[in-house]
């Protein structure tokens, strides 16, 4: 017997039940947290006060307190009975990932992407202790059974331990997997401590970014730090290019198509000489992960975005040197891009608005607002006149660069727009969206035309090729589509791009003492088993 229990209106992040089994609570991306008798499956509150998506929820042990961390950077603890809250703790200066009380319930711990674990008195509100990681988002914390140790999992592929009293770090052996660190636990006697990485658990592979050099050359940017350089006619893999030690999160071609800029969870930006595949330069962008890059329409600048400001570097053949930075924006910048034009920059960001600046004077000209989640994604027309926009909220705009107005609401995908690409020629708009979709809407009716759903995960970035003959989107199941003939509208799928998973290839049918679940995970990751007639 299994009950659904509709009544988020997004992503559903956490789920626990209160120690005395009565409650089960669930947090989302909605903003919500809400609570359901377990007995009946029936909503019996509905916490409300949170400003961005509630990443992690606790009970206390006695189940009296709920305890919710969110991407507004605030931490709330709720009283179970009254749904009441009873304190919000503010400290953290970026997305609270999790929270964790001690076993006495004295202190509550919170670990987020701005890389600091905060101990909290649960008592007074105050924090007590600030524990400072090595500039990663913390990803997983708990205590000890004895409420003496905090353990932490981080994205710099290490295990911390902290004493609780004294706030003073404890050494251990480094995780030689040199993954992420996504959960840890301790054994309840204490004397074991589990840390799960995601190796095995998820895909390595996922793209993260896609970019046009060349008409059939096409780079793309992975979970495993490396970047691909692509033939999009024979799919063959030309090149792969190594430097960065996270994550790449993002691609940018200069226009003379000579240098490939990449930018990454390390925190650094990497500029690739194309003709040799050598990186040129290696420069950091101020100790935050980058998550968009643009250079100019004239090559000269290179635009970056982090954290909540805008870098605009200059001399990149040389020793690239900060000519500006942009401030404005108090969450994340997740995409930047120029106007074809050259006069504008544009700045999407997880406060939900659009900042037009002016390349000459760095003054913010306009600020477009309407989106009511983070802005992933934003595209120019090719003739600069109208500037499209992708967000969590699910939907698309469309705006008059001039006026600021916003033209058209695009509403058909059903989850978060990540990215979006006019075509070269400007009639075609494309549009990814988490909900696994790629849509190809004509600009002049403003109609969606064409709908395909080719990946089987969430699409991350999405490219025109320079003559519009190719369309490609890059996905979290780690493959590349490749489409053709866009500029007739009869479009088809040409092509499957996937690079190397770890076991491809291995064949696990005569292997004896696997269990179900361990085949399964091998063959996600590229393993494959005869079928038996």
């Amino acid at each position: 017997m299994h009950y659904a229990l509709p009544g988020h209106t997004g992503w559903i992040w956490s789920v626990i039940f209160s120690p005395d089994g009565k409650t089960l609570a669930s947090s989302s991306g909605d903003s919500t947290v809400i609570l359901w008798d377990v007995l009946s499956s029936k909503q019996i509150g509905v916490l409300k006060g949170h400003l961005g998506p509630v990443r992690s929820i606790v009970f206390s042990s006695d189940s009296k307190v709920l305890a919710s961390a969110s991407e507004d950077q605030k931490i709330r603890l709720w009283d179970v009975n009254t749904k009441k809250c009873l304190c919000n703790l503010s400290g953290h200066n970026d997305w609270v990932l999790n929270v964790t009380f001690s076993p006495s319930d004295k202190i509550l711990a919170s670990g987020s992407t701005d890389c600091t674990v905060k101990l909290w008195n649960v008592d007074t509100g105050e924090c007590s202790k600030t524990l400072q990681l090595n500039k990663s988002p913390v990803r997983s914390i708990t205590f000890s059974p004895d409420g003496k140790t905090l353990a932490c999992g981080s994205e710099d592929q290490q295990i911390k331990l902290w004493n609780v009293e004294t706030g003073e770090s404890i050494s251990l052996e480094e995780n030689a997997d040199r993954a992420w660190v996504k959960s840890v636990l301790f054994s309840p006697d204490g004397k074991t401590l589990i840390g799960q990485n995601p190796i095995l658990q998820e895909a390595v592979n996922q793209v993260q970014s896609i970019a046009f050099c060349k008409n059939t050359v096409l780079a793309s940017a992975s979970r495993d730090q490396t970047l691909q350089l692509w033939d999009v006619i024979t799919g063959e893999c030309l090149s792969v290019l190594q430097g960065h030690t996270d994550r790449v999160l993002t691609l940018a071609y200069s226009p003379d198509a000579e240098i490939l800029a990449s930018g990454g969870n390390d925190c650094k930006i990497i500029l690739w000489d194309i003709a040799t595949g050598k990186a040129l330069h290696h420069f950091l962008n101020f100790n935050n992960p980058v998550r968009s890059i643009a250079f100019s329409p004239d090559g000269k600048i290179l635009a970056s975005g982090e954290d909540h400001i805008l870098h605009l570097w200059t001399d990149l053949k040389n020793e690239p040197k900060r000519l500006n930075s942009l401030k404005g924006h108090h969450k994340w910048l997740w995409s930047v891009t120029f106007s074809p034009d050259g006069k504008i920059l544009a700045s999407g960001s997880g406060d939900r608005t659009i900042r037009l600046w002016n390349v000459k004077t760095g003054e913010c000209e306009k600020i477009l607002s309407g989106h009511t989640s983070p802005v992933r994604s934003i595209s120019f027309s090719p003739d600069s006149k109208i500037l499209a926009s992708g967000s969590e909220d699910k939907t698309l705009r469309l705006w008059n660069v001039k006026s600021g107005r916003c033209l058209k609401i695009l509403r058909e995908h059903v989850s978060w727009v990540r990215t979006i690409a006019f075509s070269p020629d400007g009639k075609f708009l494309a549009s990814g969206s988490e909900d696994q979709t790629l849509r190809l809407w004509h600009t002049s009716t403003r109609k969606c035309e064409k709908v395909f759903s080719n990946h089987t995960k969430g699409i991350r970035s999405i490219a025109f090729s320079p003559d519009g003959k190719f369309l490609v989107s890059g996905s979290d199941d780690e493959t590349i589509k490749i489409y053709h003939s866009v500029e007739t509208k009869e479009v088809i799928e040409n092509k499957t791009l996937r690079i190397p998973r770890p076991y491809e290839g291995m064949n696990i049918t005569n292997v004896i003492g696997l269990t179900k679940i361990q085949r399964a995970t091998l063959k996600a990751v590229g393993a494959k088993e005869d079928s038996i007639l």
